[in-house]
């Protein structure tokens, strides 16, 4: 089972990555990226829920109709700003005509670790802490007899043996998730309504995720020609971890399990006077101690969204399409957390202190999207064409403080003749907050051809290919999410009169040309289809803010300073084969392969922690001294370079540059 919809889409669609880098209850969503990264800030992909930019996992995945991919420019460059990274549209379902309908989908199960490290006993540890004084010329730490005793297990008290992953790790943790839907209608009122509830718990006490969501949607026919959609959208998601020192996360409960040695009790048996105390490393770094009298941390996020759209066939092909969205997004964190003195168990001197905490925090954003569109279809002998233009606003308030506006402006023609020979072209304008006045606007166009040759006379005697497509496309999108609010103005301190940021007024879009040119064949009856694509995408003017040397005293500024070339190709074939009794058999493979590489950055190389971004080189690569085992004895003698106070037993690096 999944608990988010991003989950949904691993190993789904060729070019589509899909790597879940957590099983938090609550912060187990998937990281998406659609073929590749292309720049150096932000890749993920706009995703469209029924028209609108949207949080995906904050989608009922029971509620959702379809899912579509799109990857190339052409189809993507009709939602400009954001795309550049490609597009995913999630449409979710409606009611139909028809008798009421409900529907229940639920389960209960459990999740486990699919790997827990394994660590020494508290004997071994203790023999392992002597060794390594040892090397390095130290006394012993434990004598022969303290890790005798350890080992035979006969005073647990003064010698403990903890398997800490046994005391705090759980071997199951449980899963439950139900929903109930109802739908139905009748030629003037549609609505579909459905109801979630999900329950998951995590491998440690006082650590869950509960959620709520609940979806109505209502279609209303208000004339044969005027229909309208009325969208409701709730979810309430309530994640429940330890306080943790103030860290309230899971890496800390779990870097204190895995760092704390085996020879510390986890909490010694209850005193006949009531005294319960807790075994004591470092600054009362016991993870039981804190996952029981730490304290707890609440977050809560309320999402509540209105999605509006009417519809008016003006006359046949003629459609006006309105749209209005308001969505509004509620952040609670709240921590607690009693006074505790720990006492030590033999003498009951204080060891150390839990202070009492009780808080909480808040933050709301807003957003609203309004849209109209008008669109024309026209069907005359063997050709077909479609118009499209419209022009949509955004208005997202992500906090008290910051507003950022997009306004756009778009159109697309699509025309074919015979089915045979297709044509499709796009031009959208959008004017960003985000940018200094003259680099507000950026204009992205995209054009795409198709030829369907099954269509042609010269393959109708080929009974085995069904279908045969081959298309090309080229445009340009653009990216305006590498760069905060007004970063184009230089901001002063009302207190003493100096620059606290400076301004780039000349920053503007970035922009991504991509080349895609690929073919569809479908084979016996479309039983076997393939997909085969080539695309080519150069990201310029890349958004990003190159270090500056300390001491000039100045900061760090954005500037359009880079550029990235992304190829790669696609594969997949399908398996779609009906038999008798109703019985079908689908099977998907694929295979994606791409390579990225930084054509200009300026002040490169960077060094953004372990990886480094470098001319010619691919994104995020690794870097480090190179090794070539551990040193030996003679190596020192025979006068291998080394650093500083290494000794045999020690890392040994290569000197590549002879220095």
């Amino acid at each position: 089972p999944i608990t988010q919809l991003s989950q949904a889409l691993q190993g789904g669609v060729t070019g589509l990555t899909v790597q879940q880098g957590s099983g938090l209850p609550g912060g187990d969503a998937a990281n998406i990226k659609i073929r590749g990264i292309n720049t150096l800030g932000y890749t993920n992909p706009l995703i469209l829920v029924d028209g609108v930019p949207f949080d995906i996992n904050n989608v009922d995945p029971t509620t959702v109709e379809n899912i579509t991919i799109l990857k190339d420019a052409a189809a993507a460059s009709i939602y400009g700003a954001r795309a550049a990274n490609g597009v995913i549209l999630v449409t979710t379902r409606r009611g139909v005509p028809g008798k009421v309908q409900v529907t229940y989908d639920g389960y209960v199960g459990t999740q486990r670790p699919t790997y827990v490290p394994k660590f020494v006993d508290a004997a071994r540890y203790m023999e392992i802490v002597n060794e390594a004084n040892a090397n390095v010329g130290r006394d012993k730490q434990y004598s022969e007899e303290a890790i005798a005793i350890t080992r035979a297990g006969t005073d647990p008290i003064n010698y403990p043996n903890t398997d800490w992953t046994e005391v705090m790790l759980k071997k199951n943790a449980l899963i439950t998730n139900h929903s109930l839907g109802v739908s139905g209608g009748n030629s003037v009122a549609r609505f579909a309504v459905t109801g979630t509830y999900l329950k998951q718990n995590g491998i440690m006490d006082n650590v869950s995720f509960d959620r709520f969501m609940l979806r109505a949607n209502t279609s209303v026919s208000l004339r044969k020609n005027v229909m309208m959609y009325l969208d409701l959208n709730a979810t309430r998601g309530e994640q429940r971890l330890p306080y943790a020192d103030g860290r309230g996360n899971m890496d800390w409960m779990l870097y204190m399990t895995y760092g704390i040695p085996p020879n510390v009790i986890s909490k010694y048996p209850v005193r006949q006077d009531g005294l319960v105390s807790y075994g004591q490393f470092g600054e009362m770094r016991n993870p039981l101690a804190h996952l029981e009298v730490g304290g707890l941390q609440k977050n809560m996020v309320d999402n509540i969204q209105v999605n509006f759209q009417p519809r008016w066939e003006v006359l046949p092909g003629l459609n006006l399409k309105m749209q209005y969205n308001f969505r509004i997004r509620t952040t609670t964190t709240t921590t607690a957390r009693d006074a505790y003195n720990f006492l030590n168990y033999f003498n009951n001197n204080l060891v150390y202190v839990f202070g009492a905490t009780n808080g909480s925090s808040s933050d709301r954003s807003t957003y609203n999207y309004l849209s109209g569109t008008a669109d024309y279809e026209k069907t005359f002998g063997a050709h077909r064409l479609f118009l499209l233009a419209g022009a949509s606003q955004e208005y997202d308030s992500p906090d008290a403080v910051n507003i950022s506006t997009l306004r756009s402006v778009f159109t697309k023609l699509y025309y074919s003749f015979d089915d045979r020979y297709l044509l499709e072209a796009a031009l959208r304008g959008d004017g960003s907050s985000r940018f200094g006045p003259g680099n507000k606007w950026g204009s992205f166009p995209s054009v795409a051809v198709g030829w369907n040759v099954m269509n042609e006379s010269f393959m109708k005697g080929l009974r085995s290919v069904e279908s045969w497509k081959l298309r090309a496309s080229y445009g340009m999108l653009g990216n305006n999410q590498n760069v905060g609010n007004y970063q184009y103005q230089t901001t002063i301190s009302t207190g003493n009169g100096t620059e606290t940021t400076f301004g780039n007024p000349n920053i503007t879009w970035e922009k991504v040309k991509m080349l895609d040119i690929g073919t569809d064949i479908g084979l016996f009856k479309n039983a076997l289809r393939f997909t085969i694509d080539w695309y080519d995408k150069t990201t310029d003017d890349i958004l990003l803010a190159p270090p500056v040397p300390a001491a000039s005293g100045l900061k760090a500024i954005s500037l359009n300073a880079g550029k990235v070339r992304n190829r790669g190709w696609e594969f997949a074939m399908d398996v779609n084969k009906a038999f008798r009794d109703g019985l079908t058999l689908f099977a998907r493979t694929g295979l994606s392969t791409y390579k990225n590489t930084i054509l200009s950055l300026l002040g490169g190389p960077y060094y953004p922690g372990d990886v480094t971004h470098t001319v010619n080189n691919p994104l995020g690569m690794y870097y480090g001294y190179r090794t070539a085992g551990l040193l030996q004895q003679k190596d020192i003698d025979n006068g291998v370079p080394t650093f500083m106070g290494q000794r045999a037993g020690d890392i040994r690096y290569l000197d590549i540059n002879g220095d």
